[in-house]
């Protein structure tokens, strides 16, 4: 009887060790449907006390353009403030990011003038800051000119919110918070002189990895601007984890997820991977597949755990771990529960 007993719990244990993930609870469903002429932008952030979350869109009518940061508070399920900046052309270049306290969001943007049937036609760029909570724009960086190999691509406050970490030109830039002067600056260079540059700055603004083609991924410490080391054959950049401990890339194998430190490969997961994000803890990481289909797994194991609808490509985890948030291809946002199934699925 003994054996019998001792065989079923086996049986069982073995059961939901190899049980399929299951899809994750929706929580909520905020935000509006995208206006003629408006699209989805590539960003999507919880500001950093967890009570608000933000995202970009575009709007192109004829040669005007408009870029709106739509700011809602979590509680209320309602807009806080939108930051609404026009100008021929315009659009966001990178990603959006809040200060530590919250009070302001950063985006690098990018106008032309002249028309795009005009010989004097040419791009300027610009850092921008809003306040979070009127929506209004503050006057901080200055805008210089650019083109389509000069706009600002990554973007970063350091921990203490009083420096912001940008790249453009093949550079990392380091600027004063509060006053917009230029602090310090380092190129980066790869192997091959042209090219698609992949590249992702950590969120704190530390490290930094870059690579051209199929060359090997770089990460360099920004504070020193010195290279830390090469990672070979290890695809293209997606994200490193908050404490930037940890790079995830993709590679055609699958998504692998190394140790900044040592180099040394921690954990390959299964699946072509487009967009990737941490928890805040390091512990989990969600991935959108090629297919729109997102992914939530162990950090260490690469287990899956659940599944959830990713139509769009941003991703960003909850300060406290508890929601993801997806973007819909209209332009609404999903929130949905990290912990398997404890909660029903509801719409605001």
């Amino acid at each position: 009887m003994r054996t019998v007993l001792t065989f079923c719990l086996l049986l069982i244990l073995a059961s939901a060790a190899t049980a399929a993930p299951t899809e994750a609870r929706q929580l909520a469903l905020l935000g509006s449907a995208l206006a003629e002429g408006e699209a989805v932008g590539s960003s999507l952030v919880f500001s950093p006390d967890g009570k608000c979350i933000a995202w970009v869109t575009t709007t192109s009518n004829g040669e005007t353009g408009k870029v709106t940061i739509h700011i809602w508070d979590l509680a209320t399920r309602k807009e806080r403030s939108r930051c609404i900046w026009k100008d021929e052309n315009a659009t966001a270049t990178t990603p959006l990011v809040f200060a530590p306290d919250g009070k302001t969001v950063a985006l690098g943007t990018q106008h032309y003038s002249g028309g795009p049937g005009k010989s004097n036609r040419f791009g300027r760029v610009r850092l921008r800051i809003w306040e979070t909570q009127s929506g209004k724009e503050v006057d901080r960086f200055s805008e210089e000119r650019g083109d389509d190999t000069g706009d600002f691509r990554s973007l970063a406050f350091s921990v203490d919110g009083k420096t912001v970490c940008t790249t453009r030109d093949l550079a990392v830039h380091t600027l004063d918070a509060a006053t917009g002067k230029p602090l310090g600056t380092f190129g980066f260079s790869n192997m091959d002189e042209g090219g698609v540059l992949f590249e992702v700055l950590s969120m704190d603004g530390k490290v930094f990895a870059s690579c051209m083609n199929a060359d090997p991924i770089r990460l360099w410490d920004v504070a020193t601007g010195k290279k830390m080391r090469e990672l070979p054959n290890a695809g293209r950049p997606l994200t490193f984890s908050p404490d930037h401990k940890v790079l995830a890339s993709a590679t055609p194998n699958g998504m692998v997820l190394w140790a900044t430190a040592s180099g040394k490969e921690l954990t390959r997961i299964k699946g072509i991977a487009l967009s990737a994000v941490f928890s805040r803890d390091g512990k989990l990481v969600a991935w959108r597949d090629k297919d729109g289909k997102g992914h939530l797994c162990d950090a260490t194991t690469g287990k899956e755990q659940v599944h959830f609808r990713a139509e769009c490509l941003p991703l960003a985890f909850s300060p406290d771990g508890a929601s993801l948030a997806t973007m819909n291809k209209d332009g609404r946002i999903v929130l949905w529960k990290v912990a398997r199934g404890t909660e029903q699925s509801s719409e605001q």
